[in-house]
């Protein structure tokens, strides 16, 4: 780990001397493209905040403070990167203001231009029109393309291909890219793809419905993150859906997981906060983290009748493992929601905004037997929020934690032995404390 550090550090300082200067537009004989496979697996970490101060936001470019100077239209260059601990190969990023017809040049200093990672180095919000080099291997999706409605790439190039504007490998079996300032509302995936690259769809301002065939086997993770899509129609054989894939679609009202999906990854659904009905058909082998979390608008789960992994458990949502022990609680929903539950005995975690407003929840209970996992903690940051009504929470394993003061509403009373964790928190963070007898 130190000596990757060290590498970084050298490729830092290189990159401040190397830089590629390229505020003209490259080589006219350069029409080429790519982007490798990409690797993302489903459970991919997406950076995750589950306050309630995110819940009113949403993405956005970038903010220029006054004492920063907004550079012209075209004034950019490229520098060499690298960063061992994000990314295994060398590459470039862009630095300055991207014009309307952005074309990368297929060389720096003599290296070819292989890689493009972004790093929040460049204004790319008025390109219109991406033309890539023949070299290029990878390239990363920048949300800032708010404009881009076409993308071009060489047919000589060895890595990608495009149809009708869109980035696809060169076989055409994985779909990269779709340029988010294509006012197209809606979008079948063609029968030719059987996989959706991570941030494919990432920020797609205008499409509002997209079908995705029986040839699509594999979603990656924020494939369709921030987008504004109202219906997604998913055919029975996609097997993974990664993490964040829709993460903050918040104009999403209800989705049909297929009985095909085997997994699906954590803060799958996160932030879609007017959606209201999701249909599982299957039984997926994996099921994340926070799928829900931040759907506070969301009323129902209809399962098949034949699931075992997830189920009910005296109405709340649940996560059982091959062994058939609950291992996570997923979600309470207000109209089903117990006055009183019990925590499963076996349960290693609760989602964030688990029992989020059941109003009808006055009693919860943790037994002794309940443990948790040191690295994720076993109750996230408010998860019983908008539960007005609970009054008495009982504690009876000294392996309980929670992680901040709005894990409960005021008012409630904590019911623990001396010397608990629980207790510990509970008088941190201004709770009633009463004792139980040891005895």
């Amino acid at each position: 780990m130190r000596y990757k550090k060290m590498l970084a550090a050298v490729m830092s300082a290189v990159m401040v001397l190397a830089g590629c200067n390229a505020g003209a537009p490259a080589d006219k004989s350069v029409e080429a493209v790519t982007t490798a496979t990409d690797t993302s697996p489903v459970t991919e970490e997406v950076t995750t905040t589950t306050t309630m101060a995110e819940v009113t936001t949403t993405s956005a470019a970038p903010e220029t403070t006054a004492s920063e100077e907004t550079p012209e239209e075209g004034e950019w260059h490229l520098e060499p990167f690298y960063d061992p601990e994000l990314y295994e190969e060398p590459g470039f990023v862009i630095v300055g203001t991207t014009p309307k017809v952005f074309e990368i040049p297929a060389e720096c200093n003599g290296e070819p231009v292989n890689r493009i990672y972004f790093r929040g180095t460049c204004d790319n919000l008025v390109t219109e029109k991406l033309v890539l080099p023949d070299t290029l291997e990878y390239i990363q999706y920048d949300p800032n393309w708010r404009s881009l409605t076409e993308i071009c790439v060489s047919e000589n190039s060895p890595y990608l291909s495009v149809d009708d504007g869109i980035l696809y490998s060169k076989d055409k079996s994985v779909l990269y890219m779709y340029p988010s300032g294509r006012e197209n509302v809606e979008f079948t995936v063609p029968d030719f793809v059987s996989s959706i690259a991570k941030g494919a769809f990432e920020n797609a301002l205008y499409l509002k419905k997209i079908t995705i065939p029986d040839t699509v086997l594999d979603i990656r993770s924020q494939a369709f993150r921030d987008s504004v899509l109202e219906e997604i129609s998913l055919e029975n054989a996609v097997e993974t859906i990664g993490a964040g894939a829709f993460w903050a679609c918040r104009k999403l009202k209800k989705i049909e997981i297929p009985a095909s999906v085997r997994a699906v990854g954590d803060d799958c659904f996160y932030g879609c906060d007017n959606l209201e009905t999701v249909i599982i058909d299957g039984d997926p082998e994996r099921w994340g983290d926070n799928v829900f979390c931040i759907c506070f608008a969301l009323k129902e789960v209809i399962l098949s009748g034949a699931q075992k992994r997830i189920c009910y458990d005296n109405g709340v949502l649940v996560n059982k493992n091959d062994a058939g022990e609950i291992v996570n609680v997923i979600r309470a929903l207000p109209d089903t929601c117990p006055e009183s539950y019990e925590m499963p005995k076996t349960a290693k975690r609760i989602d964030a905004h688990a029992f989020y407003g059941c109003k009808s929840l006055k009693t919860v209970i943790f037994p002794a037997e309940i443990d948790y996992e040191p690295m994720d903690g076993f109750c996230p940051y408010e998860g019983f929020i908008g539960c007005d009504n609970i009054k008495e929470v009982y504690v009876y394993s000294d392996k309980f934690r929670y992680s901040g003061g709005q894990m409960f509403p005021k008012g409630t009373v904590i019911h623990t032995y001396e010397g608990y964790p629980a207790a510990e928190r509970a008088e941190k963070y201004g709770f009633k404390v009463v004792y139980l007898n040891n005895n």
